[in-house]
């Protein structure tokens, strides 16, 4: 295992198959490892002249298979760390170092990598400590999560690239699941959270900007795929949340959503379809403690399960089941009307 993981290391440091492109249409293989060994210990007689070499720079290119090469070396790390248990701690946080130095790399395929890996580390340490016993004397966890959590979260608000932000709403989600109330302990993570999938579901994030005057949209009409397994991503958070919370203590954040779930009139089949299966998640993971939200949700299934899209209809059919599972006898007057549909 330690000449394979030192392997890994190695190759997500490589900077092999770097082409730098200059503006005279000139073309050179670029190799940082080596251009640092040569300047060791030299400085530049000419400044002028360094800095003009670098002015002259277009860009610098990548090939593909090295791409490929390091996201998928960051996606071995984090099947090592999810299933090597005890026999991976010595490379828990040299791999999350790893992981955060490419956080900002250029390709999305590798950032999208050095996400996930940061996030399994942290799942797969906490799984070591709770399922194995593993004592945590240098407080690594603490630490590595002091730095992903916050990470992860500007991600979301910041970044542009929404396959980016929905990455990193998939690594919030399953540490949520994983970790549950370790993941919110601290209440500025909390918060946190709390503001930041309320402003995805508001549609007010970097990446759900008006392209053409940069401005936040209050009500986008954008009916993209991406758009809406952004939402979706955002919304399957919650019911995660109040399974971590429990329901007595989501509740007053249950009803500050509720309004931003709910589908509006005219919205499409998508969106009302999300709509219907986040409600019935929600309303699972918060037991008997939706009963008093039973009379809207009631409300939102019945006429889910009117809608022409059997989507919309499935999901409706399955909310309704939980409700009338979690509200106990309250919705027993409705029985005949729900086995009517």
């Amino acid at each position: 295992l330690p000449a394979i993981v030192q392997r890994m290391f190695q190759s997500l440091e490589s900077t092999e198959g770097m082409k730098t492109e200059y503006k005279d249409g000139s073309m050179m293989r670029f190799d940082l490892d080596d251009s640092l060994e040569e300047g060791q210990g030299e400085e530049s007689d000419d400044e002028d002249e360094v800095l003009g070499d670098y002015e002259n720079i277009e860009g610098i290119t990548v090939e593909n298979g090295y791409l490929e090469e390091k996201g998928d070396t960051l996606t071995s790390l984090c099947e090592l760390a999810d299933n090597m248990g005890t026999h991976f701690v010595p490379y828990y946080e040299e791999t999350f170092g790893h992981g955060l130095k490419l956080v900002d790399y250029t390709a999305p395929l590798v950032r999208r990598g050095s996400l996930l890996c940061m996030s399994h580390v942290c799942i797969a340490l906490h799984k070591v400590i709770t399922q194995h016993n593993f004592q945590d004397e240098t407080a690594m966890l603490p630490k590595l999560m002091a730095v992903c959590v916050p990470l992860v979260f500007d991600v979301v608000r910041s970044d542009k690239d929404r396959e980016i932000v929905c990455c990193a709403l998939e690594c919030i989600n399953e540490m949520l699941k994983e970790l549950k109330g370790a993941m919110i302990s601290d209440e500025e993570y909390l918060d946190a959270l709390i503001e930041l999938v309320r402003d995805v579901l508001q549609h007010k994030t970097a990446s759900q900007k008006d392209t053409e005057d940069d401005s936040f949209c209050e009500d986008v009409e954008d009916d993209s795929e991406l758009t809406t397994v952004l939402v979706d991503f955002a919304g399957s958070i919650l019911p995660s949340l109040a399974t971590a919370m429990g329901g007595a203590a989501f509740t007053p954040y249950f009803k500050m959503f509720l309004p931003l779930i709910i589908p509006k009139q005219g919205r499409n089949r998508s969106e009302r379809s999300l709509a219907a299966g986040t409600l019935a998640e929600i309303c699972q993971a918060m037991k008997e403690s939706v009963i008093p939200f039973t009379e809207n949700m009631y409300t939102v299934f019945m006429a889910g399960m009117k809608d022409p899209s059997e989507e919309v209809v499935s999901n409706s059919v399955f909310g309704m089941g939980v409700l009338v599972e979690s509200s106990g006898t309250t919705l027993a007057p409705k029985y005949s009307e729900i086995l009517g549909v």
